[in-house]
C-alpha cells in the first residue's frame, strides 16, 4: 500500500502536529511505502531521505497567519496523489484542503483527515475558509481524532460523525526506557508538582496555567521554548 502523509511543514520544523506526522511516517514505514508532501517556511523546494523516508517540500514564499504560501502545492499535490493509494492529510491546512479540491476530479484515491484542532485565531479568514472546508470534509472517506473533545466540542464536526474515528496519538515504548548512567535531581520546594510539557505559543494557553497557580498548593514546572518563553517567565517571576 502506498500512503502519502500531507502537512504545512515536516521535520526539521518543530511543532506538535509535525511530531505526530513523522512518527506516522517513520512508523508505517515498516508496513507501506510512504511519502510525505509538506511545504517549506520559506524558500526553494528540495526533496530529503528523511530516516528513510521520502519527504518533498514545496518552496514558499514564506509563511502568514501560520500558513506557508506555496502558489505550486496544488500541482505537486496532484502528482504524489496519482501515486498514492491513501492521502492522509493533517488539519489545520487550508492550503492542502483547497488544493486537493482543486485537483480532486484528476485523481482517484482515499482521504483520510486527522482532526488535530479548530481554527481559532484567523476568524476572518475562517470565514473565506469555511464554504470549502465543509466541501473537503463531505468527500473525505474518514476524519480522526485524537480525543473525544473535538467531535463533542467542534461546530465543524457535528454532520460528519458517521465518519468518525477517535485514535488516540501513538507513543513509542523506548522513550521510556530508563536513561543510562545518572540522571541529574531536580530539587521542588514542595512534594506537590505540575508540569507542562509543550511548545509556549500563544493557543497552550501557559498564562491561563501561570495565573491559577498562585491559589495552587504546589510547584509549576514549565518545559519547552517557543515565541512567549520570555513573557512567560517574565510573568511567572511576577507572580512568584
Amino acid at each position: 500500500m502506498k500512503v502519502l502523509q500531507v502537512n504545512k511543514l515536516y521535520y526539521p520544523h518543530i511543532g506538535g502536529v509535525e511530531k505526530v506526522v513523522q512518527e506516522l511516517a517513520e512508523g508505517l514505514s515498516e508496513e507501506a511505502e510512504i511519502r510525505v508532501l509538506a511545504c517549506q517556511p520559506k524558500g526553494a523546494g528540495k526533496e530529503e531521505l528523511i530516516n528513510q523516508v521520502p519527504v518533498y517540500k514545496v518552496g514558499s514564499l514564506g509563511t502568514y497567519w501560520s500558513m506557508p504560501v506555496a502558489p505550486s502545492f496544488p500541482r505537486h499535490l496532484r502528482k504524489h496523489l496519482k501515486w498514492t493509494d491513501i492521502a492522509h492529510f493533517h488539519f489545520p491546512f487550508p492550503l492542502g484542503d483547497t488544493s486537493y479540491l482543486w485537483v480532486k476530479k484528476h485523481v482517484d484515491v482515499k482521504i483520510v483527515v486527522t482532526w488535530h484542532c479548530d481554527i481559532v485565531r484567523q476568524k476572518t479568514l475562517l470565514k473565506m475558509y469555511e464554504p470549502f472546508l465543509y466541501k473537503f470534509l463531505d468527500t473525505v472517506d474518514r476524519i480522526i481524532l485524537t480525543s473525544p473533545a473535538p467531535l463533542e466540542n467542534s461546530p465543524f464536526l457535528g454532520e460528519y460523525k458517521d465518519k468518525c474515528r477517535i485514535i488516540p496519538l501513538g507513543i513509542r515504548n523506548y522513550w521510556f526506557e530508563p536513561s543510562v548512567g545518572e540522571v541529574d535531581e531536580v530539587q521542588l520546594p514542595c512534594e506537590k508538582t505540575v508540569l507542562f510539557v509543550g511548545r509556549l505559543c500563544y493557543y497552550k494557553g501557559v498564562e491561563y496555567l501561570l495565573d491559577a497557580m498562585v491559589d495552587v498548593d504546589a510547584n509549576l514546572v514549565i518545559i519547552g521554548d517557543g515565541d512567549l518563553r520570555e513573557e512567560l517567565v517574565g510573568r511567572a517571576r511576577e507572580l512568584g
